[in-house]
């Protein structure tokens, strides 16, 4: 039996071990493997929940016993009575599970009655509760029809379309197993191989790992900028192109070029490269180049390029983000610490180039404006509705490039509560998203930076998802590894490749989402409708 309101104030939120200094993250980390054992236990185990506004950690542990009876008189939420970002872990998510897919978010971010919760399984019983309403969230099922047909999308998808797509990596002679690298790397410690081979990451695409000197400890940061310099060009010059003829335009009528990366600092940047470096690609383009944003940036660059779109309809604009990581920090000989193993074992090379365009508007009768009517662009793969950003200061430290200075270089330190504060701020990002009018219960297709098994995890339980929902991204992550701002498109690339299967049923007109994190720590959502190529055999 589960009490709580006798609890101090700041027990409200937290348990005693965090108010004292505990990590939040690290208790949060035990308590879901205390919450596992409870879940997943042969003895059969029984909550009762008395609580009028029970803490969250108190709601999981509620939640992971096999039968649940509520005495409490509230609404079922997670953060409604919580100060502070608190995602809950799998063992709870097993029974919100059983929600359908608008209750669940509900649950999340703003609650929902005990009426609701029992209808669908999530509690077996009740005892003297009275009717909690939970205003401000729609919970309407719709049962027949298109699931979007009761929402306004005039007033939601107003964007530019995504009418292009190409995704590159560096030659397959640059593909390397994760044992192979291994090898590589000379890492012959078995403790130290498991954690290149465990299986979320079965390859990656690492440009020059072949290459004389690539090991070598005189390797020097003007080395390393000149292979990321060398690959991101060579890349560039593949997608850029490849985006253009997926769309049916000629590169010689892209107005705007957006760039990003974060794995080697250039002046001039990329987009005065990829001028010089792409065919037809015209001088006097527009052009933005964003640097050092991180995971994150890849949406940055798209939202960038889409609202150069949006002010110049009728025009092309493009996105691209390109990442050669294995330039970003040499495995140097006796530095086997478990940071640069992580890093080593996560990241790979990787580029997307997309083509955006907003439509003209039809010239009205007698306008002196003679501009064609044209209608939305026939090969759009998706429009785009609100794009939201976040940003977490407080994990600034979690994700962040130091300079070593025995080698002169850059190193990425990635810190082990990185997943975990993730999580809890994406928990917080789904409530300012909801808040937003973002319909998050009706998204039916969600692609996720492929931050890793961890993240990918914590992202999962924060946004009110289940593993299948993210399977593309955990697909992208098993062939391509951690690719930072590039990644999510090639989630999106899997996604499209999978239209069509059992698993993968998809039309135009259904609603999706792009989800990044990165260093900062920072957050980027963009809603989107799918389009007509957003159907079976139309993928590039």
């Amino acid at each position: 039996t589960i009490f709580g309101d006798g609890l101090p104030a700041q027990q409200r939120d937290l348990p005693a071990a965090i108010c004292s200094g505990v990590s939040q993250y690290k208790w949060h980390r035990r308590w879901e493997q205390v919450l596992m054992q409870i879940a997943t236990s042969a003895v059969p185990s029984e909550s009762c929940m008395r609580a009028v506004s029970p803490p969250p950690y108190l709601l999981e542990l509620f939640l992971s016993c096999e039968r649940r009876t509520w005495c409490s008189a509230s609404s079922i939420c997670f953060i409604k009575h919580s100060r502070v970002a608190y995602a809950p872990g799998p063992a709870a998510m097993r029974a919100v599970a059983c929600l359908p897919r608008v209750l669940r978010h509900a649950v999340l971010y703003a609650g929902i009655s005990i009426e609701d919760a029992a209808t669908h399984g999530m509690i077996h019983s009740t005892q003297q509760h009275t009717k909690a309403a939970v205003p401000g969230f729609h919970t309407t099922l719709v049962s027949q029809g298109p699931p979007t047909a009761d929402l306004q999308l005039d007033e939601l998808i107003t964007g530019a379309s995504l009418i292009g797509l190409s995704v590159v990596t560096p030659p397959e002679d640059c593909k390397f197993t994760q044992p192979q690298v291994c090898d590589f790397l000379g890492i012959k410690d078995s403790a130290w191989r498991r954690t290149f081979c465990q299986d979320h990451i079965h390859s990656r695409y690492l440009a020059g790992l072949k290459e004389d000197g690539y090991f070598s400890d005189d390797a020097t940061l003007k080395s390393l900028q000149s292979r990321h310099l060398d690959w991101a060009v060579q890349l560039m010059a593949q997608a850029i192109p490849q985006a253009c003829l997926d769309a049916g335009v000629d590169v010689a009528r892209v107005d705007h070029i957006t760039t990003c990366t974060s794995t080697g600092y250039l002046l001039p940047g990329l987009t005065a490269y990829a001028v010089r470096s792409v065919p037809g690609l015209r001088n006097e383009v527009s052009r933005t180049d964003i640097v050092g944003m991180g995971c994150h940036a890849g949406l940055n660059c798209l939202q960038s390029a889409c609202r150069w779109a949006e002010a110049n309809p009728g025009k092309f604009a493009i996105a691209c983000g390109v990442e050669v990581c294995s330039a970003a920090y040499i495995w140097g000989k006796g530095q086997q610490e478990m940071n640069h193993m992580v890093v080593n074992s996560l990241f790979g090379d990787g580029c997307f180039a997309v083509v955006v365009y907003k439509p003209a508007p039809a010239s009205r009768p007698g306008s002196r404006l003679r501009r064609p009517a044209v209608v939305p662009h026939a090969s759009a793969y998706c429009t785009f509705g609100p794009f939201l950003s976040r940003v977490e200061p407080s994990a600034l430290d979690d994700m962040i490039y130091r300079t070593d200075s025995q080698k002169g270089q850059f190193f990425f330190e990635l810190s082990e509560e990185a997943p975990y504060h993730v999580g809890w701020a994406l928990n917080r990002f789904a409530g300012q998203i909801l808040g937003e009018g973002v319909p998050l219960g009706y998204l039916r297709h969600w692609v996720v930076h492929t931050g890793g098994k961890t993240v990918v995890d914590a992202a999962t339980h924060a946004l009110g998802c289940d593993v299948r929902d993210l399977r593309h991204t955990a697909a992208a992550l098993r062939k391509f590894g951690n690719q930072s701002s590039a990644s999510f498109m090639f989630a999106f690339s899997e996604l499209l490749q999978g239209i069509g299967e059992k698993e993968t049923q998809a039309s135009a007109g259904d609603l999706g989402a792009f989800v990044t994190m990165g260093p900062g720590a920072g957050f980027e959502f963009a809603m989107w409708q799918a389009g007509p190529r957003f159907t079976p055999g139309t993928a590039a």
